[in-house]
């Protein structure tokens, strides 16, 4: 969620999060800049908002024809999961304005991953600064996540989601057992190789009969799914489940992942479900990295789920999920 946090600028978490921003990353600078902007009537200051916490700041201004990025930065933790792309996507649609800004050569590559058109800027003290420039047509034209839809069941019941990922490190699961007590241990490992999935059988699918009340979304071009999220009732646990999350290789990094997970949470949130879960395996490192950084923890696990050897081949089924609560 992207709204604003003006009022929470003397957090420590969010002038921790402006400091990434700052000459050197430094704090007093972002505790300055903090008041600056609170003095500011024009200066409006955003936040990604995900589970109560401010994962990502942008700060702007306002005017007629376009937006001015002042600065914008990523809690550490939460880098590399598209919450940057997503606060200048939720620009675009709040606004429908041109985007500029003004950055140097740590951040000019994040700025053309979405789109900007950039242009070198007079040196300064032989600092190279950089133009960017986001036009209103190529908002409209590279807006992904604005073009999540419903999918219909007769149209995309039985669509085969062609998984593949590549993993470097695995958890390795380890079960002892002394006496009548368990220990269960999960510590991640590297692969000697990093490991390559490519599914043999067509497990995915979207809206298989054996779910009870599956919605679906995804982004569609040119009739060809691009990515999508499917969840599921456990009515008699009155919980949500995910059944499948997929994106096309070619669209990750842009903060498609957490969007479709955004609407799987709202259902949820919508339903009064009292939990929101998911499945993962112990050798899919990338996915269990986007679920823990999104805030599912784990929650159970199977060690026989696939083969009788699921230990040993490291491909341990984990259950994952988000317990919800609610103000009566």
């Amino acid at each position: 969620m992207f709204c604003d946090i003006k009022n929470q600028l003397d957090h420590l978490s969010v002038l921790q999060i402006m400091a990434y921003s700052e000459y050197e990353e430094s704090l007093e600078r972002a505790v300055k800049r903090a008041q600056a902007h609170r003095e500011n009537d024009a200066q409006h200051v955003y936040g990604w908002i995900e589970r109560d916490f401010v994962l990502g700041v942008c700060a702007f201004q306002i005017q007629p024809d376009k937006v001015i990025i002042n600065a914008i930065a990523v809690a550490e933790h939460s880098r590399k999961r598209g919450v940057g792309s997503a606060m200048v996507t939720a620009l675009r649609g709040k606004y429908k304005k041109a985007i500029e800004a003004e950055t140097d050569d740590d951040a000019v590559e994040f700025y053309r991953k979405c789109g900007f058109l950039v242009s070198a800027l007079p040196k300064v003290y032989d600092n190279c600064r950089w133009s960017c420039v986001l036009p209103v047509q190529e908002q409209m034209k590279n807006d992904p996540i604005d073009r999540i839809i419903p999918l219909e069941r007769e149209k995309w019941q039985g669509y085969i989601l062609p998984f593949h990922y590549v993993s470097h490190n695995f958890y390795d699961v380890e079960i002892a057992r002394a006496d009548d007590n368990f220990q269960v241990s999960f510590v991640k490992k590297p692969f000697d190789i990093p490991f390559e999935y490519k599914p043999e059988k067509d497990y995915d699918k979207l809206f298989q009969s054996h779910w009870d009340d599956v919605k679906a979304w995804g982004i569609v071009e040119n009739e060809r799914l691009i990515a999508a999220v499917e969840t599921a009732v456990e009515e008699w646990s009155n919980r949500l489940r995910v059944t499948e999350l997929w994106m096309d290789d070619a669209f990750r990094r842009q903060g498609i992942g957490t969007a479709l997970m955004n609407i799987a949470m709202k259902r949820a949130r919508d339903e009064k479900r009292r939990a929101i879960t998911l499945e993962t395996q112990s050798r899919n490192e990338n996915a269990i990295a986007f679920y823990l950084a999104y805030g599912f923890t784990l929650i159970g696990f199977n060690a026989c789920e696939y083969q009788n050897n699921d230990l040993q081949r490291k491909e341990v089924r984990m259950e994952m999920g988000i317990l919800l609560s609610y103000d009566e």
